[in-house]
């Protein structure tokens, strides 16, 4: 279904974040870290502000668990807000 909609035809920044964000959680909840890890940086990408939200920051922790495999991951996890020890 994502794949019908184009996000530049969205009316706003915010709202394309929000949709590169669903995206991201669709992908985490089937299980492939490395796709959603591209749609939060697209939602990054579109609306950085947007990446401060607590569903951004609960895929980033997440995420997280795949460093190794996700350069970067640790970087984009301290932007949305993730406290890293």
């Amino acid at each position: 279904m994502a794949a019908t909609i184009d996000p530049a035809a969205l009316p706003t920044a915010e709202r394309q974040a929000r949709f590169f964000t669903d995206v991201a959680r669709a992908f985490d909840q089937w299980g492939k870290p490395e796709q959603c890890y591209r749609a939060l940086l697209a939602a990054e990408e579109a609306a950085p502000q947007e990446v401060r939200r607590g569903a951004v920051r609960d895929l980033a922790t997440g995420l997280l668990r795949h460093d190794r495999k996700l350069p970067g991951v640790r970087d984009f996890a301290a932007r949305a807000g993730v406290q890293i020890i």
